[in-house]
């Protein structure tokens, strides 16, 4: 079984609890094309967020 199949074994709320630091050792061995996909899913969500309405209070 592979790392990333480990990891994404790990339940929601154990990656949400995951400290920064840990979160950063994981990440550190992405390849470049990992790391650019999630750069650009960060970049869309600001752009959505960015242009969300918020209709109720």
């Amino acid at each position: 079984m592979s790392e990333q199949q480990k990891q994404e074994e790990k339940p929601i709320r154990q990656i949400i609890m995951e400290s920064e630091e840990d979160r950063l050792k994981r990440h550190i061995y992405r390849t470049d094309k990992e790391k650019l996909q999630a750069f650009t899913l960060m970049l869309r969500r600001g752009l959505m967020f960015k242009r969300a309405k918020i209709t109720h209070k």
